[in-house]
C-alpha cells in the first residue's frame, strides 16, 4: 500500500502551483507524482482552504446593506 501524501506537502505542491500557473506535468519531477494525482490534491486543497476561509472572507451582505448601491452608478 502506498503512503498517503502529507498535508504539509500538499499545501506546499497547491502553493507552488497557483502562482506559477505551471502544468502539472511539470510538477511531476519534482514531487514525485502524476500528474492526475497532483489535479487531484490541487482542487482538494483549494475546496479545503475555500471552505474554512468563506465565512470570514465572504460574507453573506443583508438586503439593507446591498440597497444602499446603485444599480446603475451615476456617470461622471
Amino acid at each position: 500500500m502506498r503512503q498517503a501524501i502529507p498535508p504539509g506537502e500538499r499545501f506546499t505542491l497547491t502553493l507552488r502551483y497557483l502562482p506559477s500557473g505551471n502544468r502539472f506535468r511539470d510538477l511531476q519531477y519534482l514531487y514525485r507524482s502524476p500528474p492526475c494525482t497532483i489535479s487531484t490534491i490541487v482542487l482538494e486543497t483549494c475546496e479545503a482552504i475555500h471552505s474554512k476561509l468563506k465565512l470570514l472572507y465572504l460574507q453573506q451582505q443583508s438586503p439593507d446593506a446591498i440597497s444602499k448601491y446603485p444599480v446603475n452608478p451615476p456617470k461622471t
